[in-house]
């Protein structure tokens, strides 16, 4: 059964890969990446590796914590690998917190669980911040006028903010500390912006242009796509989403090598998260307190 949908994933990825060879020339993309930039190029390797040093900052703090900083950071370069090899971004969150698990890198599995939970819960929810406000220079991406689109922002701000009282007092024996949680959310407003800033850069080393606002619809739409088990590392994702979202034949080449370009990048970080997965190291001597969170 996991054959087979692993083979079903595989070859969705080579589909869109193909569709996109019968509509635009795989070899102009080529091209663009032969003249590649290597300022922007090396500008974006060092933006993706800031994006996941901040991602460990944010889930020490979401851990309250109580999984150290480094423990933090050397997971999510392994988290990274993990995204590339396993279908969809939550398979990496589970396969990262087995493997912590597996290691002893953590003495309570509910503490670990619930860090992870609340580290996604506000990197998405920040997501789809983002993804309504960059809607606002492009408002018929989803037929929504203006200010429905600043309403629906500011109603998931506020809930993202009222998360510590509401989990508070449903769930009394999970502690979450508010101004913890406050930080964690800067973070990943922070991240996010990164993130965008990143595939800015990605693009413009292969010759393509496009504002940081619509790179932002980009971003939240592929983080979204991603979460779905339907491709293998994104393969085929990010081309096929780029072309469709800029809608621009001239310029689909650019698009596709930038979708190569960036899983390129991604493959060196990963390779870093394969280095860090081997290295052995000592059972972590955290002592955590099941269920205080912050």
């Amino acid at each position: 059964m996991k054959k087979g949908l692993l083979l079903l994933k595989i070859a969705f990825s080579i589909t869109l890969i193909f569709v996109l060879s019968r509509k635009f020339s795989l070899a102009e993309a080529g091209t663009h990446l032969l003249h590649l930039r290597m300022g922007p190029a090396i500008g974006a390797l060092l933006l993706l590796g800031l994006s996941l040093a901040l991602s460990g900052l944010r889930w020490h703090y979401a851990s309250g914590q109580l999984i150290t900083l480094p423990v933090c950071l050397r997971f999510t370069w392994i988290s990274q690998l993990y995204a590339l090899v396993l279908p969809g971004a939550l398979s990496a969150d589970v396969a990262k917190g087995l493997v912590m698990t597996a290691k002893k890198e953590s003495s309570c599995g509910r503490s670990l669980s619930t860090s992870i939970i609340l580290d996604r819960v506000a990197g998405l929810g920040s997501l789809l911040v983002f993804g309504f406000l960059s809607c606002l220079s492009r408002p018929q991406l989803l037929h929504l006028p203006p200010g429905v689109l600043v309403a629906l922002s500011a109603f998931g701000t506020l809930a993202l903010v009222a998360l510590p009282w509401v989990l508070n007092h449903f769930f009394p024996r999970l502690t979450i500390s508010p101004r913890t949680w406050f930080l964690v959310l800067g973070l990943s407003g922070l991240i996010h912006a990164v993130n965008i800033s990143f595939y800015c850069v990605s693009l413009a080393a292969v010759g393509g242009s496009e504002s940081w606002w619509q790179m932002g619809i980009y971003t939240c739409l592929l983080n979204l796509a991603m979460l779905l088990p339907i491709s293998i590392g994104g393969i085929g994702l990010r081309e096929q989403i780029a072309v469709s979202l800029f809608q621009s034949s001239a310029n689909a080449p650019a698009q596709i090598a930038f979708g190569w370009l960036v899983l390129f990048l991604s493959i060196l970080h990963g390779l870093i998260g394969l280095a860090l997965h081997w290295q052995p190291t000592e059972p972590s001597k955290e002592l955590v307190s099941a269920g205080d969170i912050g």
